[in-house]
């Protein structure tokens, strides 16, 4: 399978050029390139993860949108939800449905399947929006 990058060249979502200098930036700066194109304004964070969340086929959640319940967000450590960018949204008897910047990430799902002894449902969620539920 193509990865991420090859998929948004593929799709012409970014220029050749832009990930050129994203790559150099990489290169001096560390980081993922999908997300230092975002920084560099290239593309657009929920274009990015809404993209990834067709790609994984799993639904994109605007959680803003959603009146987010505090005993479900208890149920993950504010420590968890900042380290992995994640919030959990909803659950129903052993299901957690958990908003995730990336959604295909199993070490995540695994980790919060352990912590929660729940079955994860994932979403895809912008970072921004993530960050704000945390902060609430």
């Amino acid at each position: 399978m193509d990865s991420l990058i090859e998929l948004l060249l593929k799709n012409r979502i970014i220029a050749p050029e832009e990930l050129q200098r994203a790559i150099e930036e990489q290169e001096s700066k560390g980081g993922r390139l999908e997300w230092i194109l975002v920084r560099m304004g290239c593309l657009e964070e929920e274009d990015l993860v809404s993209f990834l969340c067709n790609l994984c086929k799993v639904p994109f959640f605007k959680l803003s949108q959603f009146n987010l319940k505090a005993d479900v967000i208890k149920l993950i450590s504010a420590e968890h939800a900042k380290r992995y960018l994640i919030i959990p949204v909803h659950k129903d008897r052993s299901r957690l449905t958990l908003a995730m910047v990336d959604p295909s990430d199993m070490e995540v799902i695994e980790e919060v399947r352990s912590l929660t002894g729940l079955e994860i449902e994932p979403v895809g969620a912008s970072e921004t929006e993530i960050t704000n539920a945390i902060k609430k």
